[in-house]
């Protein structure tokens, strides 16, 4: 089980797809949602699909966070309901990606690098993990930002 967690610009980028891409199938046939910021990113769901989830999104908003306890009942909730080649892509608010990293791993997750959720135009989005040499090409070559 994976848990990706972007970088905090890019919670703001609307409804994300390319996550699919990274199953091992390159598709999720099962899909779920938890957190009040996951309305939006795939279709309600019941129950957890036999086998678990394919694609779960945790995108919890700032309030879950300070809850008491919140975070790690989600986190539980994820290492339960995800199935074993499944992928959580997990969108925290901003300030709370290292804490909700040490949940998913008490959870048993394993946590894969930061990653930047590009509009590349139109539709098209590009995936981009932020280690030093990926961002710096990232910054340098790919993206056309003010200085």
């Amino acid at each position: 089980m994976t848990a990706v967690l972007p970088a905090d610009a890019a919670a703001d980028a609307g409804p994300l797809r390319v996550p699919e891409l990274m199953h091992p199938r390159g598709e999720a046939r099962s899909e779920a949602a938890v957190g009040a910021g996951a309305s939006g990113l795939c279709p309600p769901s019941g129950p957890p699909a036999e086998g678990g989830v394919d694609l779960l999104w945790l995108a919890p908003d700032a309030r879950e966070c300070r809850t008491r306890g919140w975070l790690a009942d989600a986190a539980a909730r994820v290492g339960r309901e995800l199935a074993a080649d499944g992928i959580a892509y997990v969108l925290p608010p901003r300030g709370w990606r290292g804490r909700t990293a040490a949940h998913l791993r008490r959870a048993g997750l394993q946590v894969g690098p930061a990653v930047a959720h590009v509009a590349a135009g139109g539709a098209e989005r590009v995936l981009v993990p932020l280690r030093r040499p990926e961002a710096r090409l990232l910054l340098r070559s790919v993206l056309t930002l003010p200085a």
